[in-house]
């Protein structure tokens, strides 16, 4: 098993959680997971949510930029 260590700060997290909120498949009660894509260098780094969702009837991975080159 490898480790690996994300560093997140408080505005990246409320900015998840209000995603999130716009999901009801991932009520409090479900044991839904999401994805995250980091990827870091030494200026900075990215962050992407990934959320399976179904819209109109068809299921689909939507790709959601947190932090991005603009945020640094």
């Amino acid at each position: 098993m490898s480790e690996c260590k994300i560093y997140l700060n408080k505005f990246d997290l409320t900015k998840m959680m209000h995603i999130i909120g716009n999901f009801p498949e991932y009520d409090l009660h479900e044991s839904k997971s999401f994805k995250l894509i980091y990827y870091s260098c030494e200026i900075g780094y990215t962050l992407d949510m990934v959320i399976e969702t179904k819209i109109n009837g068809i299921y689909g991975e939507l790709k959601i930029p947190i932090v991005g080159v603009s945020d640094w």
